[in-house]
């Protein structure tokens, strides 16, 4: 059925499934609306499905709101869509966020549109094979070595981010610290050079020892594809993985299902302590539903606060003028677009806009 909506091979469900898992749990038409809703932006099937397959998480969470507008920069500068397409690597992983961060930012240094098309377009590797993007490396330090070295990341052409990884034998985290030390140590990892292993610092094991050990005890199977995904979606020491799991024990779910929630979207404790506990405690006493609406819709906490409170409270008052049906799971509410849920939900009252734009500037001030 996914292969029939998307169009996606079947050779890369299984990438799909593993960085996206919730969108095989969506209620039926989200999916091919989330689908239309790119179409609609002019990308054509071929382009929607490379996309998809190399940004599986452009059908879960806030990414595709993320995407859409780096479409929308894209066009601004005049780079077309099918330029894009042709860039993307099969197999590799893409993050939107970081990519439109780092648009903007070069936009910030003084480029022009004009300047910043045909910079995007003689190095694509600015965006596409810069592993420090793909190292989950913080925009503002990209920014501070693209300013220092402004033509590096574009005409080095990298390893593979996994492929360097493994030949290293270190992890995102060392290969950042090593790149903001020394940026001109790009160039001894481009296509076709030999990269010397790194001696062991130590730290890298031992947080991946305690991540190993936390699975272990929540019940995970030692080298299973459950254990495998989530250590490979896990970000931070292993240490904090705890305190995160524990907020979940805290708001009243037993450790067996938070246990179930961590294999079914494990990327859910990749956010701090504080800001899990946010989310759930809206989740309960301001929107009303049992901490154990988790279980059926983890993903919930991937969501920020403000998209849960603009939707929910539109919803709502669609509830009261009776508009809408008054039993709508929270996935059908949050997963969809903004432009399909304007589409589907808003447009359903002649004054919908209007309430839509007065709730987005309480919500939104700035």
């Amino acid at each position: 059925m996914f292969c029939a909506i998307t169009g996606v091979a079947r050779s890369n469900i299984g990438r799909i499934y593993k960085e996206a898992t919730e969108v095989f749990k969506y209620d039926y038409g989200v999916l091919q609306l989330t689908l239309q809703a790119f179409e609609e932006m002019g990308l054509n099937k071929s382009s929607v499905i490379k996309f998809v397959s190399s940004c599986p998480d452009l059908l879960v969470g806030d990414m595709n709101k993320e995407f859409l507008k780096v479409l929308d920069k894209f066009k601004s500068i005049g780079i077309e869509y099918g330029w894009i397409e042709e860039n993307l690597i099969e197999g590799n992983t893409y993050n939107c966020s970081h990519m439109l961060e780092l648009l903007c930012l070069l936009t910030n240094m003084g480029c022009s549109e004009e300047q910043l098309g045909k910079l995007i377009c003689q190095h694509p590797g600015l965006l596409f094979e810069a592993s420090g993007i793909k190292a989950e490396m913080e925009v503002q330090e990209i920014g501070r070595i693209v300013r220092a070295h402004p033509l590096l990341l574009g005409s080095c052409y990298l390893k593979k981010l996994n492929s360097l990884l493994a030949n290293l034998n270190t992890g995102k985290k060392r290969l950042c610290d090593i790149i903001k030390e020394n940026p001109l140590v790009l160039k001894e990892w481009v296509l076709g050079s030999t990269v010397k292993r790194l001696p062991d610092s130590g730290e890298e094991l031992r947080s991946q020892m305690m991540k190993t050990k936390f699975l272990l005890d929540l019940g995970f199977v030692e080298n299973s594809n459950e254990m495998r995904k989530a250590l490979r979606v896990f970000r931070g020491k292993g240490g904090e993985l705890h305190e995160r799991f524990d907020c979940f024990v805290k708001a009243g779910l037993n450790r067996k299902d938070v246990s179930e929630i961590i294999k079914l979207a494990p990327q859910v404790l990749n956010q701090s302590k504080d800001v899990i506990q946010m989310k759930i405690d809206f989740l309960v006493n301001g929107l009303g539903y049992p901490p154990s609406s988790l279980l059926i819709f983890p993903a919930y906490v991937s969501y920020t606060i403000q998209r849960v409170k603009l939707r929910c409270s539109m919803y709502d008052w669609l509830k009261d003028q009776g508009k809408v049906d008054p039993k709508l799971a929270l996935s059908t509410i949050l997963s969809c677009s903004d432009k399909i849920f304007i589409r589907r939900f808003v447009n359903q009252h002649p004054t919908g806009p209007e309430v839509w734009e007065k709730l987005k500037k309480q919500i939104y001030p700035d």
